[in-house]
């Protein structure tokens, strides 16, 4: 999405010349593919001696210049809304485009006032006069980094954090125990290899059938599945929820998973936050590392309260089974800020300078 908006004394004018507005609103990802046309056709003119303009994105300059983001150069001001939801599809199209704003143009067009070009900014330095303005309804060390990192300008950063709450959402679940365990590693990769060799075993006996596995990240979702794949470990019996799968797949995977005994399910935070179904049938969960949203883990923990099939005969809640539901969550020191919108303030802290490793919250 590209919607250009131009100012004038009495109106607003939509969909005018990106060199002509004053407002650009945009999407990450439309706003990347536009400046990725662009590069294609500057590659294309630098093959030949003259230059064709394409009027249909209204991006053109009177001169046909080949630069690729010369109407990003002059941005003073940028509001990033929701960066929750955009961390959802895509950071790269956004990390890509702030990349991009304040370059020098490398043209100059037969309609450039050069006497409204400031100093500083033939100096390379409109970076840091540049505003941004960044809204999130969570905070994460990735976001973090996004606003240190392109947050330049010269009269510094403010950063404005609401209040984490004193309880959490841990409180009212009180229908089963809840164990959060402490791993010694935080890097994706020594995450994955500790899971599998000292988690994974503990849950693949019969005991824990029907546990699902809660991923926040994708590329943990494809690795674990990759892993269990295998010719090595065929025996694991598995089924997966992603954002990727189509509805005839959620619906067979889920009917399977409530009527059959399956040992695992596989599912992304995405394919929570996209759909939020209310999956039946599971016994225990396994959390591979803690939610982004803090509300999503009591959203999920509540599939232990929802009715399965014991047999073929009966339903009932999985509450009245002689086997009790476990609900696991892993988490490392870094997650800090995750642990505290789901246990308060209070609880991170004592769990973070507690010598052990598990901690339980029952439901007494």
């Amino acid at each position: 999405m590209l919607l250009c908006i131009s100012i004038t004394k009495k109106s607003l004018k939509f969909f005018q010349s990106v060199y002509k507005s004053d407002f650009l609103i945009v999407s990450p990802v439309g706003l990347r593919t536009l400046l990725e046309k662009r590069r294609g056709k500057r590659k294309r003119n630098q093959s030949s001696d003259n230059s064709d303009s394409d009027s249909d994105d209204g991006t053109n300059n009177d001169d046909g210049s080949s630069s690729i983001a010369d109407f990003l150069s002059s941005i003073e001001s940028v509001y990033i809304d929701q960066l929750d939801v955009l961390s959802m599809q895509n950071l790269d199209h956004l990390f890509y485009i702030l990349e991009n704003l304040n370059c020098i143009p490398e043209q100059a067009t037969s309609s450039t006032d050069f006497s409204r070009i400031r100093h500083w900014s033939l100096n390379g330095w409109a970076r840091y006069y540049r505003q941004l303005i960044v809204l999130t309804s969570f905070t994460s060390p990735l976001f973090l980094s996004l606003f240190h990192r392109f947050s330049t300008n010269y009269a510094g950063q403010c950063l404005i954090q609401p209040t984490f709450p004193l309880n959490g959402f841990i409180r009212p679940l009180s229908t089963f125990n809840q164990l959060f365990q402490r791993i010694p590693v935080c890097d994706p990769t020594l995450r994955f290899n500790y899971f599998i060799e000292h988690i994974l075993p503990r849950f693949d006996t019969s005991t824990y059938d029907h546990t699902l596995i809660y991923l926040s990240s994708y590329f943990d979702f494809v690795r674990l599945k990759n892993y269990m794949r295998t010719e090595k470990h065929k025996q694991f019996n598995y089924l997966t929820l992603s954002e990727y799968s189509t509805k005839k797949q959620i619906l067979l995977a889920r009917n399977i998973f409530y009527h059959r005994e399956v040992r695992f399910l596989l599912m992304t935070e995405r394919f929570h936050f996209y759909h939020r179904y209310r999956i039946k049938g599971i016994r225990h969960i396994l959390f591979y590392d803690l939610p982004s949203y803090g509300h999503f883990y009591p959203e999920i923990a509540q599939f232990l309260t929802l009715p399965h099939v014991v047999d073929k005969k009966k339903t009932i809640p999985t509450a009245q089974i002689d086997e009790p539901s476990t609900c696991t969550a892993l988490y490392a020191k870094e997650d800090a800020l995750k642990l505290a919108y789901i246990l308060g303030q209070t609880s991170v802290t004592d769990l973070l300078n507690s010598e052990k490793n598990t901690h339980l919250f029952t439901n007494k």
